[in-house]
C-alpha cells in the first residue's frame, strides 16, 4: 500500500510539473504572439513610407533664405508702387488746380497766365508714373507667385523630412540588429530556449539548444563534449528528427 501511495505521489508530482510547464509556456507563447502582432503592425505602418526618399541636404533652410530674399525685394517693390501712386495723386491735384482760372495768390483774382507748358509736363509725369506702377505691379505679381511656390516647396520638404524620420524610426524598430524585433526575440525566445533545453536532456543529451537573435533568428546547437556550436544541418538525420520534435512540442 505504501508503494502504491508513493507511486501516486510521484505521478502527481510529474503531472504538476507538466501542468506548470504547460502554463508557463502558454503564458510565454501568448506574450510572444502579442509582440509578433506588434511587429506586423509596425511593418504595415512602414508600408506607408516605403517610397519616401531622403530629403535634400540643404533642407528647409535654403528655401527659407530664398523666401526671405524674395520678400525683401517684394517689400521694396510695394514701397516704390506706393510712392509712385502718391506722386500721381499729387500731380493730378495740381492739374485740377491749373484747369481753373483762379490765381494761386488770391481766389478773387483771375489768372490769365498760359499754363500749357506746366500742364504738359505734369501730364507726362503722370503717364510716366502710371507706367512705373504698371511695371511694378507685374513684378509684384510674379514675386507673389514665386513666394507661394517656394512656400509650397518648403512645406513639401518639411513633410518629406517628417516622413523620412518616421521611416527611419520604423526601420530601426524593425531592424534585426538592435531594434525592437531583436529585443522582443531576446526577451521571449530565451525562456522558450530554456523550455526546449528541458526537453533536450531526454532526447539529445549531448547538446544544448541555443537561439541566436544577433542577426534575425536561427537555432544552433552547443556540443557539450566538443564545446563547439553547430547548425541544424550539421546534425545527423536522427538528431535532426529529435530536435525537430522538441521544437514542434513548443
Amino acid at each position: 500500500m505504501a508503494e502504491i501511495n508513493k507511486e501516486q505521489q510521484e505521478i502527481a508530482q510529474q503531472i504538476g510539473k507538466l501542468s506548470a510547464e504547460s502554463a508557463s509556456y502558454t503564458k510565454l507563447k501568448a506574450s510572444y504572439d502579442k509582440h509578433t502582432k506588434t511587429m506586423e503592425t509596425l511593418e504595415q505602418a512602414l508600408e506607408a513610407y516605403k517610397t519616401v526618399k531622403a530629403p535634400p541636404k540643404a533642407g528647409q533652410e535654403a528655401i527659407r533664405k530664398e523666401i526671405k530674399d524674395k520678400r525683401d525685394v517684394l517689400r521694396e517693390v510695394e514701397s516704390s508702387i506706393g510712392i509712385a501712386e502718391k506722386d500721381i495723386t499729387f500731380m493730378r491735384r495740381v492739374l485740377d488746380a491749373l484747369a481753373k482760372p483762379v490765381c494761386p495768390i488770391s481766389s478773387k483774382l483771375v489768372c490769365s497766365t498760359d499754363k500749357t507748358g506746366i500742364r504738359s509736363e505734369l501730364e507726362a509725369g503722370v503717364k510716366e508714373k502710371q507706367k512705373i506702377v504698371s511695371q511694378r505691379q507685374m513684378k509684384k505679381g510674379a514675386l507673389d507667385k514665386e513666394v507661394d511656390d517656394l512656400e509650397r516647396k518648403r512645406e513639401a520638404i518639411a513633410k518629406q523630412e517628417k516622413d523620412y524620420q518616421a521611416k527611419l524610426l520604423y526601420l530601426e524598430q524593425l531592424s534585426p540588429k538592435g531594434g525592437v524585433r531583436q529585443k522582443v526575440l531576446e526577451y521571449h525566445i530565451r525562456p522558450l530556449q530554456d523550455y526546449c533545453n528541458g526537453k533536450m536532456g531526454d532526447l539529445l543529451p549531448g547538446y544544448d539548444m541555443v537561439t541566436d537573435t544577433s542577426d534575425g533568428f536561427q537555432v544552433l546547437f552547443a556540443d557539450k563534449s566538443g564545446g563547439g556550436m553547430i547548425s541544424y544541418k550539421s546534425l545527423s538525420k536522427g538528431e535532426q528528427l529529435r530536435s525537430a520534435y522538441v521544437l514542434m512540442s513548443m
